[in-house]
């Protein structure tokens, strides 16, 4: 997808600090590539980059929500942000393979990858929106599920 003086001005803007969103931009701003947010955060994995976090502010508390339970229905272990994740059964009709997904606020979608090996996300709400950290760790779980069934 990216030659390899791409993927080091890629690892530039990583360690500059630019966040997923900010590099899929770049991306197609900079080298003229349209590319998915997920094929961005599937390149950022390969790369084995580490994205900045923004810091909370030092007055605030970082939030806890007790009621939450983040475990994975494959493995039941915990999932970064709250994020639940199920394989279906039955794969969708034209879909490679598809599942789940409960975000850390409650909001639910179905998911698949086509043929193409294009990640589809259909929330039950047509408004629904998860958090970027929601998306990144449902795509980082998503990813590492596929990987220990052979996608």
């Amino acid at each position: 997808m990216l030659t390899d003086d791409q993927k080091e001005t890629v690892r530039h803007w990583a360690a500059a600090g630019d966040s997923l969103s900010d590099i899929h931009g770049k991306i197609g701003q900079e080298f003229g590539i349209t590319i998915t947010y997920f094929d961005a955060r599937m390149l950022v994995s390969e790369l084995e980059l580490s994205l900045n976090k923004p810091e909370a502010k030092q007055d605030e508390e970082p939030e806890q929500d007790d009621d939450v339970s983040s475990a994975n229905s494959l493995d039941e272990k915990p999932i970064p942000g709250g994020v639940d994740i199920t394989l279906d059964s039955m794969t969708q009709p034209k879909a490679m393979v598809s599942g789940k997904v409960t975000f850390s606020d409650g909001g639910r979608a179905s998911w698949y990858v086509d043929q193409t090996g294009r990640l589809g996300l259909d929330p039950e709400s047509e408004t629904y929106q998860p958090s970027e950290d929601d998306v990144m760790a449902f795509q980082t779980q998503l990813q590492q599920i596929l990987k220990s069934q052979g996608f």
